[in-house]
């Protein structure tokens, strides 16, 4: 255990400043000024990362068991990242979100999924971490039906009922571990009792919350809400809903699964239901993204196989998960910048029709937007000197040290067939001419993307600077940063 050098309201005044300027958002918005109360709602939530980015490199406690949650500098850095995200999804809806009734309202939502996300990650006993997951789970059900479309509101409704059937497993999940750690829930106990437990219950125990786990990242089996999700959701909301909870949810597997699993034997055949997961989510995530004209649902399909790239991690055990809390950081700034791109075009081009098809000539009509799009379609691949190389690469390094070589051969070559689809965009993007009208269209002045234009220009850096700083610095920092050593 780690010496807390900090007081340890430092580590939550993040979460409350988010949680006032979601608040003073929604008093603007009452009193009808929409564009103030998103412009408060953003610079809380970048006030709130900036705290949380000190805290994390300021004070270098890593973990501290024996509270209700951690206090710590990597759950410091994932709150950051989780709150950068977040403002970068207002700034980059401002414009829409601005002129509609309801915008306010879905820039508070997602300040209250990254609040809610930073308590999932920070959780040390399982009833916090399952009321962190229904929080995020209630807010990521308003996210989607804000978009305020017949469709919009069928996802979130069949999400919801999924979401119910999850709880359930967590329930009994939840039910099976207090009963063998004698009453209590905190992970100080279960790494204690869940090894003396009898071993096929507590695995059932063990089973049931990856279960869980897996629903919220949206792995396969357990998918089949995120391309509907992605899709009808606004494009601003679908960049917070598919970053911010997954990399929270694999914070939380990692120190759950790290104390009270991972060091215990009799608990391999979990790192073998994991590699099971992963396997079948990047085969089902990158045939079905193949698929796909959809820009979104080609995003929401390969989402399911990066969640199963991130299961390798976790099947390699307490390196490997640590890794996979790397590796999900990476996915999630290189996702948020493509779908900040979405709408960053939706902006410029309000006809544009969603699909891949549509994107023609985008790099000639808007230069930023195209680059902004390319950086993150390569980081999603894996190219290196841009963020989402590092993630994979030491997965994978931790999974083969680790005995999992056939499992990281499926990785990788997931990797080299998601280029058909990632690649597919810049084709499009780059080598095709766009249609007569869209041409024109993007000629005109002030098609430029408007605030979204200035978020998609923050997330270059971001994938862009992110890749560099590992070449320069090393790899350690981020890994420090994170908690991941």
């Amino acid at each position: 255990m780690n010496v807390i050098t900090a007081p340890a309201w430092l580590f939550w005044l993040p979460a409350a400043i988010a949680l006032a300027a979601a608040c003073a958002g929604l008093a603007a918005d009452a009193a009808g000024r929409r564009a103030g109360a998103l412009a408060i709602i953003f610079f809380g939530l970048a006030g709130a990362a900036g705290v949380a980015a000190y805290t994390a490199w300021m004070h270098p406690v890593q973990l501290a068991l024996g509270d209700a949650f951690v206090v710590g500098r990597g759950f410091a850095g994932v709150a950051a990242l989780g709150y950068l995200i977040a403002a970068l999804g207002v700034l980059a809806g401002g414009s829409r979100l601005s002129r509609r009734s309801n915008g306010p309202g879905i820039g508070a939502l997602m300040a209250f999924l990254a609040i809610a996300s930073q308590a999932l990650a920070s959780a040390l006993d399982l009833l916090s971490v399952l009321i962190a997951l229904e929080i995020v789970a209630v807010g990521s059900y308003a996210v989607i039906a804000g978009a305020r479309t017949d469709r919009s509101d069928e996802a979130a409704v069949r999400y919801f009922v999924q979401g119910a059937v999850a709880t359930s497993l967590a329930v009994l999940g939840l039910a099976l571990v207090h009963a063998f750690g004698g009453g209590a829930v905190d992970y100080g106990t279960l790494a204690v009792t869940m090894a003396q437990a009898p071993a096929r219950p507590a695995l059932l125990a063990m089973a049931l919350l990856l279960a869980v786990f897996a629903f919220k990242l949206g792995a396969f089996p357990f998918h089949a809400w995120v391309p509907d999700a992605y899709e009808t959701s606004e494009a601003s909301g679908a960049a917070v809903l598919s970053s911010v909870p997954k990399v929270a949810a694999l914070a939380a597997m990692f120190v759950l699964f790290r104390g009270a699993v991972f060091e215990a034997d009799a608990f391999a055949v979990l790192a073998n239901l994991a590699a099971a997961l992963a396997t079948a989510s990047i085969v089902v995530g990158n045939l079905g993204a193949l698929r796909q004209s959809s820009f979104a649902r080609m995003l929401g399909y390969s989402g399911i196989a990066q969640v199963g790239y991130a299961l390798i991690g976790l099947s390699a055990g307490d390196a490997g998960a640590g890794r996979a809390v790397l590796f999900g950081a990476t996915y999630a700034v290189s996702v948020a910048a493509a779908f900040i791109c979405a709408e960053a075009l939706a902006v410029a081009e309000p006809r544009w029709n969603g699909t891949v098809a549509g994107m023609k000539g985008l790099g000639r009509r808007h230069p930023l937007i195209g680059v902004a799009l390319a950086a993150s379609m390569l980081s999603l691949t894996g190219i290196p000197l841009l963020i989402g190389f590092w993630g994979k690469l030491l997965v994978f390094l931790s999974a083969v040290g680790e005995g999992w070589t056939w499992l990281v051969i499926v990785g990788v070559i997931g990797s080299v067939v998601s280029f058909g689809y990632y690649g597919r965009v810049l084709k499009v993007a780059y080598f095709e001419e766009p249609d007569e009208a869209l041409a024109v269209l993007g000629d005109e002045p002030g098609a430029r993307g408007g605030s979204a234009a200035w978020a998609a220009a923050i997330a270059i850096l971001l994938v862009i600077g992110g890749g560099v700083a590992p070449v320069a610095f090393g790899i350690e920092p981020m890994l420090r940063l994170l908690a991941v050593m």
